[in-house]
């Protein structure tokens, strides 16, 4: 048992899930040790999120490979505390302490899954498993002056000047993250409540901006992109058409 292609089966957990293939009661076919590992699609999460669970759980099959774990590398219900802190020390050393806590909780949920869902295992190998330690940072933000120094670029009344004002007043005023701004309708925008409703992470929230304190004292010209796309002959599709039409 050697290659990646050994650690849990990782053509089968492995992050290709177009191709798995599933038999006529619904769950993928049973194939080595573990049957249950074809079914790591049926975890929950989604897009990114399902694909970082599974990364960590061929990262970790590939480290008991390459560890000569043979047992514990065939199937994740051999899996142990002690493999797993090994695993997360070796992270910490070749990656960093912020990816190992990242791998850590990753592996969290798929253990969870394996042990409530599945049942596959009457406990979790991460039970007593402490998360890495990372060191704290501060993350600089920008300054109003610099922002203000963006703005001063959409000075213009075109299509794509408005847009871009809108869209980093909306970042500005709101916290919001990028893929969340570019995942906007106008549906999601409700001017009468100076609300937006994001998007991302799998969840939907809710953030205010206009009458509320913001870093720039200005509301942020929502309605402008679909009155620059309806005046511009685009189609009025909605803030994601717009973020990509540049």
């Amino acid at each position: 048992m050697t290659g990646e292609g050994a650690a849990f089966g990782a053509d089968r957990v492995g992050l290709c899930p177009a191709r798995r293939v599933r038999g006529a009661s619904g769950r993928p076919p049973a194939a080595g040790p573990v049957a249950s590992m074809g079914v790591v699609y049926d975890m929950p999460g989604h897009g990114t999120t399902r694909y970082n669970y599974l990364l960590a759980v061929a990262q970790l099959g590939r480290y008991l490979v390459d560890d000569g774990q043979r047992e514990a590398a065939g199937t994740p219900t051999a899996v142990t505390r002690r493999h797993v802190e090994a695993f997360q020390a070796w992270m910490i050393t070749t990656r960093s302490p912020a990816t190992a806590l990242n791998k850590h909780k990753a592996l969290q949920q798929f253990f969870k899954w394996l042990t409530v869902d599945e049942e596959e295992i009457d406990q979790s190998p991460m039970l007593r498993v402490r998360q890495p330690k990372t060191p704290k940072r501060l993350i600089p933000i920008i300054r109003d002056e610099d922002t203000k120094k963006l703005l001063d670029t959409c000075k213009g009344k075109d299509f794509v000047h408005v847009r871009d004002e809108a869209i980093i007043r909306l970042l500005a005023n709101t916290g919001a993250r990028l893929s969340e701004v570019a995942n906007v309708h106008i549906d999601d925008v409700d001017l009468s409540l100076d609300t937006v409703r994001y998007h991302g992470k799998g969840a939907t929230r809710t953030a205010g901006f206009g009458s509320r304190p913001r870093p720039l004292g200005r509301s942020a010209p929502t309605c402008a992109p679909a009155a620059a796309t309806r005046a511009s002959g685009y189609p009025t599709c909605g803030w994601r058409y717009a973020a990509r039409s540049r």
